[in-house]
């Protein structure tokens, strides 16, 4: 299990919040969400996601969908190549 810190999900104005997760299994993972992006770091790297229509909560993907990230109050999954980590926000430290 990894690390992280802050809180759920992006706030309704366009102000980058960033969000800390700590998933089972899987990359440390933080979260910029900006508007309709999310940029994801993770295992060194970063991917820039784009807001996709959903029911409820919110997904994020590539292009090409190798990367899909899925929110939805403090819980979170992410899939890449399909490969699937659940993930759980950390509180605020602020």
């Amino acid at each position: 299990m990894l690390i992280a810190g802050c809180s759920a999900l992006p706030r309704g104005d366009d102000a980058p919040r960033e969000v800390a997760y700590i998933c089972a299994y899987g990359p440390e993972l933080t979260a910029t969400f900006e508007g309709e992006q999310a940029v994801l770091a993770f295992n060194g790297a970063r991917a820039r996601l784009q807001a996709t229509e959903t029911a409820y909560g919110g997904r994020y993907a590539n292009p090409t969908d190798d990367i899909v990230f899925w929110t939805r109050d403090d819980a979170a999954m992410l899939e890449m190549l399909g490969v699937f980590w659940s993930c759980r926000a950390l509180p605020d430290r602020g």
